[in-house]
């Protein structure tokens, strides 16, 4: 591996790890939610469960 190939791999990794900090901070976070946010997730919850789509089914619908 010559120092090019390590130095680019020593890049990314400093990238990945600022990446996951941000994301951990993010997660770390307490946030509210908005009322309309609120609004939608208490519609969503009303749709009985026979009208839901499993993953599997959605995979095959977008993939058509």
């Amino acid at each position: 591996m010559t120092e090019t190939d390590v130095r680019h791999i020593h890049d990314d990794l400093m990238a990945l790890k600022q990446d996951i900090a941000l994301i951990k901070n993010i997660l770390a976070e307490e946030y509210e939610l908005s009322d309309w946010a609120k609004a939608e997730l208490e519609r969503e919850r009303r749709v009985p469960a026979k009208e839901l789509v499993c993953l599997a089914d959605a995979k095959k619908l977008l993939l058509k």
